[in-house]
């Protein structure tokens, strides 16, 4: 019965979905995740810092930051490294030159 209403039984998980979700918002608002440290939603939730976190998982090859979540975060473009973000920035920088303009 509790799962027909949508009963959440694991907090971390629906508290990591929610965040996730978050991060497809501004995705979707500003087009990356280059997202500020000290950025926060509407509702307060630090975003910024949360994407910091999840960086610093990924470097450190924490467990709780699963293959899927990985997979999850960059399907919406998360950056992981510095090295990555240089690499993103000059491809963007050649294809604005290599399209041409109307």
């Amino acid at each position: 019965m509790l799962d027909e209403i949508g009963m959440q039984w694991d907090a971390r998980e629906a508290k990591w979905q929610c965040a996730l979700r978050r991060a497809g918002e501004y995705r979707a608002a500003h087009g990356d995740l280059t997202v500020p440290v000290n950025y926060k939603t509407e509702d307060g939730f630090c975003l910024g810092d949360w994407i910091r976190r999840m960086r610093e998982s990924y470097a450190a090859h924490d467990a709780r930051l699963t293959p899927e979540r990985v997979e999850n975060l960059s399907a919406l473009g998360m950056v992981w490294t510095p090295a990555e973000a240089e690499n993103q920035l000059h491809f963007w920088r050649a294809c604005a030159i290599l399209t041409p303009s109307e």
